[in-house]
């Protein structure tokens, strides 16, 4: 993705999603993971800071996929 909204347009150039999926156990681990590119290195740490958020955010995700897959 490259088109952010405020804040975030302002320092990311772009970031990159990826999903990688393996089979274990009778089921799928799944890991997420995403790169942002700083515009700057004064964005450097505040993207740090977003990554943080945004990683908490995407383990909630992962549980919600998890718990309806399993029921």
């Amino acid at each position: 993705m490259k088109d952010f909204s405020r804040p975030l347009a302002r320092l990311a150039s772009r970031f990159e999603e990826t999903w990688d999926f393996e089979l274990c156990d009778g089921g799928t681990k799944v890991v997420r993971s995403f790169e942002l590119y700083a515009k700057s290195a004064f964005a450097r740490p505040l993207l740090w800071m977003i990554s943080s958020l945004l990683k908490k955010a995407i383990a909630r995700h992962l549980e919600q996929m998890r718990k309806a897959a399993s029921s």
